[in-house]
């Protein structure tokens, strides 16, 4: 008996070897894999990229010596693919400018070097506005408004694009030059809190000499002239990019103006008045970043970096997150150099970024999307009733749907229905009744919460991103009692947990139940991953513990 014994026990150590060193090639194996995923903040990888080919099949050459930088715009009142988007982006190179005319159907240049009409010396950045007509409406005679920084010629150009007539290509319009503004470098647009046509329209220009001007775009007269170079309060030490609130968000048009102070390696926000401009605050930033900063129709800062990744900041300078990587691949960069969204307002909120390239990059569109996590719901008792307060953070404005379920998945009932959320920590509310308004017995649920991207995919018109998160909970004076690894919820440890779990993982197959996480996660580790089920052979077959938390860890 001693020697069967022996044989037995000898089988099941060269079994549990064995399966050990298979799940370790399998979890070498994923190891890798999972390196290359990113938790984004943003979800969506760029979605329309202009590549060499495109450029040759458009244009017959390479379409830019050096893009530099670029801006987009979009005619309010139209959305989805048939609305009227516009793209420009500036040479300074070859001294013009290309755009991508109304929805981007075709691939333009315009300009010629020299210091006339329809030239330009160094064009460094160009701004895009869609004019809005009246109430919504469309009107085929209002063009989209274009602004260049004409460094070369000391001046900022205006040109116009009539959307409804696109063969008639860009349209120069006048020139804005004043004594002060020496070699503009950088220029952005605010609407002044009108939301129509020209006269509301305030040209910020950033000068080589650290100054910043503000001109009506209706005459060119000079409004307000704020700098000059320096390290403390109220002066720049080589400006690279400035962003002001966008047209039709008053939120985000506070007449707040950003401007990146590269050679201070800091980013200043100014507040402009009808008679002055006064210094709110700034943030150290390191002088990595080109130009340049956009602000998007929330009011919110987008910063792009030479490393490829982008910046997000409240106006307040709270960050947000960040997205991008150095490279030529998905949701990479190369060498950016500016990014734009849309028309501004929070229901086009395409982003596009310009890359420094030749033939062989490009220029790539992203969607601002959003996400939801840190989920969780606290339960106390109110008098004689159980309410549950659930706490999420959304990564931008999002259409929310949360939904109570039992630990079944049972529908109990919906808290809150494609209601419109901020970005930042948010509070939703449940009274501990079901939907017929009964009140439902003490134990194990949980809540699912929906977001759905407040912005629409710049190319599709569909919403740029719908996320999902979950947070498991107990009412009042209930308890869990499922096992913690107990995969397939037997209510016992065994040999199948691990197979549920490998098939979990590598199969395709059903998530661990109840709980999605906390009946796979053997290890305790806050996820599931090839760990556990090697957690468990070690512990059913190789004296390893026994998983080291409860499901009340979940909770």
């Amino acid at each position: 008996m001693k020697t069967f014994s022996k044989a037995i026990d000898l089988k099941r150590s060269a079994i549990f070897l064995s399966l050990l060193i298979l799940l370790s090639l399998i979890s070498l194996t994923s190891l890798n894999a999972q390196l290359l995923v990113q938790n984004l903040l943003w979800t969506n990888p760029p979605e329309y990229v202009m590549d060499r080919d495109f450029a040759v099949s458009n244009f017959g050459k390479k379409v830019f010596c050096m893009s530099f930088a670029g801006s987009v715009a979009q005619v309010v009142g139209m959305s989805g693919p048939a609305a009227s988007k516009f793209a420009a982006f500036v040479d300074p190179c070859w001294n013009r400018l290309v755009f991508l005319e109304n929805n981007y159907n075709a691939i333009r240049a315009y300009g010629s070097p020299g210091s006339g009409n329809d030239q330009f010396s160094n064009p460094l950045d160009i701004e895009v506005r869609a004019p809005y007509g009246g109430s919504g409406t469309l009107l085929t005679d209002i063009p989209y408004l274009i602004f260049v920084a004409d460094t070369g010629n000391d001046r900022v150009q205006y040109l116009r694009y009539f959307w409804a007539q696109p063969e008639s290509g860009l349209q120069h319009q006048r020139y804005i030059t004043n004594a002060l503004m020496s070699q503009p470098i950088a220029i952005d647009i605010d609407n002044d809190g009108k939301y129509y046509y020209v006269p509301g329209y305030i040209i910020w220009v950033a000068t080589a000499d650290n100054l910043l001007l503000a001109f009506v775009s209706a005459d060119g007269s000079l409004l307000n002239s704020y700098g000059g170079t320096g390290s403390g309060t109220g002066y720049f030490d080589g400006i690279t990019g400035l962003a002001c609130g966008v047209d039709f968000s008053t939120a985000a048009n506070d007449g707040s103006v950003f401007v990146a102070d590269s050679g201070n390696e800091r980013i200043v926000r100014l507040q402009r008045t009808q008679g002055s401009i006064l210094w709110q605050q700034e943030i150290g930033y390191p002088a990595v970043f080109v130009k340049k900063l956009e602000v998007d129709g929330e009011g919110n800062l987008w910063i792009v970096h030479k490393d490829g990744q982008i910046h997000k900041y409240t106006k307040d300078f709270v960050y947000l997150g960040q997205t991008g990587s150095a490279g030529t691949g998905s949701n990479q960069l190369d060498a950016p150099t500016s990014l734009s969204c849309g028309a501004g307002h929070r229901r086009n909120g395409g982003m596009m970024v310009c890359e420094r390239w030749g033939d062989e990059t490009g220029i790539k569109g992203f969607t601002i999307g959003t996400s939801v996590k840190d989920s969780y719901a606290d339960s106390y008792s109110m008098g004689s009733e159980c309410h549950t307060d659930l706490k999420f953070t959304l990564g931008d404005y999002s259409f929310v749907t949360a939904a109570i379920f039992s630990s079944t998945g049972a529908f109990v009932k919906t808290i809150a229905d494609n209601l419109v959320l901020p970005p930042g920590v948010n509070t939703l509310g449940w009274d501990g009744k079901s939907a017929s308004g009964t009140t439902v017995a003490s134990g194990i649920y949980f809540a699912e919460i929906t977001a759905e991207a407040s912005y629409e995919n710049y190319f599709t018109g569909q919403p740029s991103a719908i996320v999902t998160d979950t947070a498991w909970f107990a009412t009042c004076d209930a308890t869990c009692t499922w096992l913690v690894g107990d995969a397939d919820n037997s209510g016992a440890y065994s040999i199948g947990d691990s197979v549920y779990l490998i098939n979990y993982i590598f199969g395709g197959g059903p998530a661990p139940q109840p709980h999605p996480v906390g009946s796979g996660d053997a290890d305790c580790s806050g996820d599931v991953g090839i760990s556990d089920p090697v957690y468990l052979i070690n512990f059913m077959f190789g004296g390893g513990p026994a998983p080291q938390c409860t499901c009340e860890d979940y909770l």
